[in-house]
């Protein structure tokens, strides 16, 4: 590709470079440059990429593009710009041949909830015979090809060579979790949404932004990258619904809303059962209305349910089809998943990491359990710390006991994590402290009676543990089971 193609609709500020020379591969980590690409340079916050300048160059970069003035280099162009990172994610979609224009992308955001939307949504558009690619928090599906996510939305490089690998797998469209840190970063600008979808938002990930304010705004980036004639579907009962109404309406994208308490909605619900296996409702929807059997548990689904619908009312489709796209989806890995083994006693493992999803994990949990409610549950390491004392509070306030321990706890002493945590805690309560998960989830497991309900937060479907620069396989799920087998006498 020719710069001048490679750079078309980027604000450039300084040129020294053939407009008409040839570009093979764009890049931003050295160690993947080769003969005649162009390397971005961005600034991280770990590393500087301007440091590995020379090791691009002797790989074979042939242009370099930065949001700095570079010295020149014999035989290196460079070009100036505003953002790097911006620059990097709209180069990806101009080289890879703006793949999002020739796909129905539908992006979900929200604090919580976006893995479980975007699977109902994906389901639905499989029940519609659209033939889609899933990016994600669990994994990123194109095909019959799953690669491991290393984060919830890939960098904006990335995402284009997805985007476009969806295409040449003749898919039609992809449905995409869109956090926050991605749209702060740049990393989705190169994309180009049909439909938007806001779940909710609450306290996370403050660490990164600073304010909630700032938080906010990122999610409500989303909104500003639907496609002309897009629509945003969004939570009314959220009250941060009239931020994310008004930008969409300043895009002009179609709206529908959805809600349980909400009389503005185009799509509601009437709760009907909720069992450890599932749930029942009646859907309302523009195009119909009908009962659903949701194979997921806990009551926070209807609200991913209802997300899913508006994505598939949206894009036209029918509410049989939506039906069976809600009603087909069987589970979606860590997220209030059972751990059944015939045990009288339930365990659940739920993704809850974020203060107002283990509220909501354990309000469900409550209403699922006869006996009582366990809850085992840590905070990660290097991440937001003012959350601790408040799944504190939150988790001795709900649970009938709480077993405090370790989840990721990175490069923090496992410890001073759970000091923070007992801040929270509520004096009269139950609780105990034990910083080893597997022995925090075995001594649950032993300990439980008939009907009783043990939570384990914080984790959902990770298979690994990071303790320091160690990562090591743990799975709530396996540990779970080895317990449950001991407590049965199974081997």
């Amino acid at each position: 590709m020719r710069l001048k193609e490679l750079f078309r609709g980027l604000e450039v500020l300084y040129c020294d470079a053939d407009p008409d020379m040839e570009i093979s591969g764009v890049e931003h980590d050295s160690r993947r440059v080769a003969q005649g690409y162009a390397f971005v340079c961005l600034t991280g916050f770990k590393q500087d990429g301007h440091r590995f300048i020379c090791d691009a160059i002797k790989r074979g970069a042939v242009l370099l593009v930065s949001e700095r003035d570079l010295h020149t280099v014999d035989g290196v162009g460079r070009v100036k710009v505003k953002d790097a990172r911006e620059a990097l994610a709209l180069m990806a979609a101009n080289f890879y041949g703006n793949p999002s224009s020739e796909l129905k992308v539908i992006g979900v955001t929200g604090t919580n909830g976006k893995t479980t939307t975007a699977h109902l949504t994906w389901s639905i558009l499989g029940s519609a015979g659209v033939r889609s690619a899933i990016f994600g928090t669990i994994a990123h599906r194109i095909g019959s090809h799953l690669m491991p996510a290393l984060n919830t939305t890939p960098d904006g490089l990335e995402i284009q060579r997805m985007l476009r690998k969806s295409l040449d797998e003749e898919l039609d469209g992809v449905v995409m979790e869109v956090s926050s840190h991605a749209l702060e970063l740049k990393r989705v600008d190169g994309v180009r949404f049909d439909v938007g979808v806001f779940t909710n938002l609450t306290w996370d990930h403050l660490d990164f932004h600073g304010t909630f304010e700032r938080y906010r705004e990122a999610k409500l980036k989303l909104m500003d990258l639907l496609k002309t004639g897009g629509y945003a579907v969004i939570n009314l009962d959220d009250p941060s619904a009239g931020f994310f109404l008004k930008r969409a309406k300043s895009a002009g994208a179609g709206i529908i809303g959805y809600g349980l308490n909400s009389r503005d909605g185009e799509i509601s619900a009437d709760p009907i059962d909720s069992t450890i296996n599932g749930l029942r409702f009646r859907l309302k929807t523009p195009i119909g209305e009908g009962m659903i059997e949701l194979k997921l548990p806990g009551g926070h689904n209807i609200y991913n349910a209802m997300a899913a619908s508006g994505v598939g009312v949206a894009m036209g489709l029918s509410f049989d089809v939506i039906k069976a796209g809600l009603e087909s989806l069987e589970r979606v890995a860590g997220r209030f998943e059972p751990v059944d083994l015939g045990q009288d006693f339930a365990v659940i493992v739920d993704y809850a990491h974020t203060p107002d999803a283990l509220k909501g994990a354990l309000k469900t949990a409550r209403r699922l359990t006869k006996g009582r409610l366990i809850s085992i549950f840590g905070c990660g390491g290097d991440r937001d710390k003012a959350k601790r004392p408040r799944m504190g509070e939150i988790s001795t306030r709900l649970a009938d006991h709480t077993i405090i321990t370790s989840d990721n706890p990175r490069t923090e002493e496992p410890m001073e994590i759970i000091r923070q945590i007992l801040k929270g805690v509520r004096p009269d309560s139950s609780y105990e402290v034990e910083p080893d998960r597997e022995r925090a989830i075995a001594k649950a497991i032993r300990s439980a009676q008939k009907d009783d309900l043990i939570l384990i937060a914080g984790k959902g479907h990770e298979d690994y543990q990071i303790i320091g620069d160690q990562k090591i396989h743990f799975d709530d799920r396996e540990v779970a089971a080895k317990y449950i087998k001991e407590v049965l006498g199974e081997p």
